[in-house]
């Protein structure tokens, strides 16, 4: 049996035993590159490399493959938010592979597995500095290279798009997998935070007072500071507020 088919028949045995995943592996397209250590995935494909898929038993391609999926699904290829990207990976491989665990996915034996269950935010934040690059060889997946291809099209104007794209994916493949009856509890927690996620009220007074700092430059009136010398140089101006 080829590559191609061991992968697609894998992602058939998804369909039947874990609809959910099933359902989102059927929003992906399986695309070859040797290039990738392992698996990768950009919101639009699964980038594999046949060498590494032949070093999984058939329980283990269903649960890489359903990591994959659980990427976008929760969406860590868009809460990165500027941080830094193996560091990043590693915290969403940790909190996504606990979930799968936690569904009895086969998983490679030396995979990061989060000792209990946290977002990858959490994870990421515990992770310190330099301290981390141990970790880079348990990696299931990469997606420093394949995350956004901006000579395919998935530039900035689209990432808005995708992310909703993947919204919708996720909340029909809830619905096709409580048709079956096989959408676990904790799963449905999972799914209802993707489809409506509370916002740390942190980030909202943070957002608040950014919008108020001094931020711009104008001429008039002329940077005070300088006048003594005689220079005329901008002053920085905008609303204050106090806390």
């Amino acid at each position: 049996m080829s590559i191609q088919e061991q992968i697609e028949r894998a992602r058939v045995q998804l369909l039947f035993h874990y609809p959910f995943w099933g359902y989102l592996a059927t929003r992906l397209e399986m695309k070859e590159d040797a290039t990738c250590p392992t698996m990768g995935t950009d919101g639009r494909y699964i980038y594999y490399n046949p060498k590494f898929v032949e070093t999984l038993n058939s329980g283990m391609l269903l649960g890489v493959l359903a990591h994959e999926c659980g990427h976008n699904a929760f969406g860590h290829l868009f809460r990165q938010q500027g941080r830094e990207k193996m560091k990043w990976n590693i915290a969403t491989d940790m909190a996504l592979n606990y979930v799968l665990k936690e569904e009895y996915f086969v998983l490679p034996s030396d995979c990061l597995i989060s000792r209990e269950e946290l977002s990858a935010e959490a994870i990421y934040a515990n992770l310190k500095d330099g301290a981390f690059g141990k970790l880079l060889d348990k990696l299931l997946d990469d997606h420093s290279k394949w995350q956004y291809k901006e000579s395919e099209g998935n530039g900035k104007e689209d990432k808005g798009d995708l992310e909703e794209n993947w919204k919708g994916y996720v909340a029909q493949a809830a619905q096709y997998a409580k048709g079956m009856g096989k959408l676990p509890g904790h799963l449905s927690k999972l799914i209802n935070d993707v489809l409506d996620p509370e916002v740390d009220w942190r980030e909202l007074l943070r957002d608040y007072i950014v919008s108020f700092v001094q931020n711009d430059y104008r001429m008039a009136p002329p940077n005070r500071k300088y006048l003594s010398l005689p220079m005329y140089l901008p002053s920085l101006y905008g609303e204050s507020i106090e806390v």
